[in-house]
Parts: C-alpha cells; sequence; structure tokens
C-alpha cells in the first residue's frame, strides 16, 4: 500500500529521470494523466474535508446542547430518540466512508494500469 499523495511523487520522479528516453508522445500522456489524476484527487480531498468539517460543527453544536440541558440552562430540545438517530445517522456515514476508501483504492489501481510500474 502506498499513499495517493506519495504514488504521485514517484511517478513524477521517475518519469523526471526517464525524460531523456522517453518520446514527447510518451511525456505528455504521462503528464496528462498525473495532471487529470491530481485534480480528481484534489476534489475529492476537497470534499471530504467539507464533509468532516460540517461533522465536527454539528458534534460541537450538540455537544453544547446537552452541557446547557444539563447545567437547564436550555430547555431539552434533543430527547434519547433524536440522539439515537444522530447516532444511526453518524454510523451510516462512518460506513459510507468505508465505500469511499474502496473506491478511491480502485480509482489508485485503475491509474497503475494506465501507467504500469517499470
Amino acid at each position: 500500500y502506498m499513499p495517493m499523495t506519495k504514488y504521485i511523487e514517484t511517478r513524477i520522479l521517475n518519469h523526471s529521470s526517464d525524460l531523456n528516453t522517453q518520446s514527447l508522445a510518451q511525456y505528455q500522456a504521462v503528464k496528462k494523466s498525473l495532471l487529470v489524476y491530481m485534480k480528481n484527487l484534489n476534489q475529492v480531498y476537497k470534499g471530504l474535508n467539507a464533509t468532516f468539517n460540517n461533522l465536527n460543527q454539528i458534534a460541537h453544536h450538540l455537544n453544547l446542547q446537552v452541557l446547557l440541558q444539563q447545567e437547564n440552562k436550555v430547555s431539552t430540545i434533543l430527547s434519547e430518540t433524536s440522539l439515537k438517530q444522530i447516532e444511526t445517522q453518524l454510523i451510516s456515514y462512518a460506513k459510507e466512508t468505508q465505500i469511499l476508501k474502496k473506491v478511491i483504492l480502485n480509482s489508485l489501481i485503475g491509474y497503475k494500469k494506465i501507467i504500469p510500474e517499470s
């Protein structure tokens, strides 16, 4: 297993050292593939960062609400049922994250088929 960013770095370094033996068409194909891959990877990271940022904000507000309820500073808004529903949804998000990891891994494997290790 190699992290995706390390894989991209390795591919760039390998192809940079082979520039004298590569044709211009080969070099441009590799460059285009790497750029497309990095653009897609960047979009995935942006999406994940936004998702986790939103989840962190939700968790912060829920924790604050529970603390205020315990101190009787606010009325009880979150019932046990609501908290259970939130927990169920968070478990669902965790499962979806695992699926996303598999999709990214399959993408990486597919990318290695386009530019095989040599």
